[in-house]
């Protein structure tokens, strides 16, 4: 190859090489300056070259010449990068050998790429595996998601009569330092430890609760606590809980809502109390039903003895207008002093019921005197109503005609009895008048004057 072509082609690469690191923007971790590598073997045909050092040197020239190249005939191969620091890797590029028209990239199936903090790896430590089955492109771009100072390429696989063999021409490490992450590297969240270039954070989760992994982001709202897993409670004007704690901002819940511990809002009123801080009592729900927690309505459109359904469906109002019982359908009896019925069962105070009406074992004063009866406690026996038609239950008074020989309102007034008084009277006339003639008679015979009576 002349000079020339040389230059070229070596441009063009350049070129390439500019291009790739332009599109890529997380940094290029290789320091030369503080980047320290180091080899299983040197290829004692190039002891002056092939050493470690050229695969950071800035040279992409895919010529053996310009390549760490290892020793033949070895059972295992392997590059170690120490850069100086931890980062957060993203990616290797591997640029291999690749001249005179033979590529030798076969050598490379089955290759590994350990990271690690420290200098020692294990496969815990492995971060990409070739499978092997075909020879890799001789310019490798593979990710390395891993929080590492030292990095390993490794083989133990032998392709040919010479054994494993690594024949890097160099490398480039992309990431970010470390506690950044992502293309433009920016801080990582609220890790306890350690982000990937991803951003995600390390097995050790977030730096506290109220963090949701493995990002660390803060709980969305709605959640709190240990990776954002519990679920806040009613906070009053939809406030959002604190996403530690899981308590609600001033301990203020929603209606129907209260506090088990720790000002979380997260318990149903108890049973028999409903709206805000649970202070109003429920109604009388049909069965002693618990009402909804929030609005204080009943489960069904019925309410407990004695109490109407209202239009806010609550069961808070009492019968009115002297009824009483079931949706307070029945009417109340006739209590004595125009008392009020009990709302529930109807019955009297104290059993007393108006005049004309039966005291019975339900109490409830809502049955006549029998007939022939009226009055307080029914203890009045009728007058002489005609055709034995029964008095009035309240009054006593007949509705129609009396029987002959009895008048009045009650027809209790018998005539016979008038026609006594009427005789007694008289009787008593008479009796008046013929003492009245005695006594002048007795005046005359004692000769005194009739005059002088007056």
């Amino acid at each position: 190859m002349d000079v020339d072509t040389w230059i070229y082609l070596t441009s063009l690469i350049f070129l390439w090489v500019m291009i790739i690191s332009f599109a890529n923007c997380y940094e290029q971790l290789i320091d030369t300056r503080k980047t320290k590598v180091k080899s299983s073997s040197t290829y004692k045909t190039l002891v002056s070259r092939g050493s470690a050092d050229y695969a950071i040197d800035g040279n992409y020239n895919q010529h053996y010449t310009n390549c760490l190249h290892t020793d033949l005939r070895r059972s295992e191969a392997w590059l170690t990068i120490d850069l100086g620091d931890i980062y957060n890797l993203k990616s290797v590029e591997i640029w291999y050998r690749d001249d005179s028209g033979s590529a030798r990239a076969y050598r490379l199936k089955g290759f590994s790429i350990l990271a690690s903090k420290n200098p020692g790896f294990d496969e815990n430590d492995t971060c990409y595996q070739d499978q092997g089955i075909v020879a890799p492109e001789t310019v490798l771009e593979v990710n390395c998601f891993r929080t590492a100072r030292f990095i390993k390429i490794h083989t133990n696989k032998i392709h040919d009569e010479y054994g494993a063999i690594l024949e890097i021409c160099e490398l480039q490490i992309f990431g970010c330092p470390r506690w950044k992450y992502g293309e433009k590297c920016m801080p990582c969240g609220n890790c306890k430890m350690d982000c990937h270039v991803t951003g995600q954070c390390d097995r050790f989760g977030c730096v506290r609760d109220g963090y949701l992994p493995p990002y660390c982001k803060e709980c969305k709202s709605g959640s709190y606590g240990k990776d954002c897993n519990s679920v806040c409670g009613h906070c009053a004007n939809n406030a959002t809980c604190n996403e530690v704690t899981g308590s609600c901002p001033d301990e203020n819940c929603e209606a129907g809502w209260t506090h088990t511990n720790g000002r979380k809002c997260d318990k149903e009123c108890q049973q028999g109390f409903y709206g805000r801080n649970c202070s109003l009592p429920c109604g009388h729900c049909e069965n002693k039903a618990a009402c909804n927690h929030v609005t204080g309505t009943c489960p069904s459109s019925f309410c407990e003895s004695g109490w109407i359904y209202s239009p806010d469906g609550r069961c808070n109002q009492a019968c009115k207008g002297g009824s009483y019982g079931k949706n307070c359908l029945s009417a109340c009896g006739h209590c004595a002093n125009n008392a009020t019925c009990n709302l529930v069962n109807g019955s009297c105070p104290e059993g007393n019921c108006a005049p004309g009406w039966i005291r019975r074992r339900d109490r409830k004063c809502n049955q006549a005197c029998n007939d022939g009866w009226y009055g307080r406690e029914c203890k009045e026996r009728c007058g002489y109503c005609r055709g034995n038609k029964p008095c009035h239950h309240v009054t006593g008074s007949c509705l129609g005609l009396c029987e002959p020989g009895y008048h009045g309102d009650k027809c209790e007034e018998s005539e016979f009895s008038q026609l006594l008084v009427i005789q007694r009277k008289i009787l008593n006339s008479v009796r008046e008048f013929l003492a009245f003639k005695k006594g002048k008679a007795e005046l005359k015979a004692n000769g005194t004057s009739p005059t002088d009576l007056k």
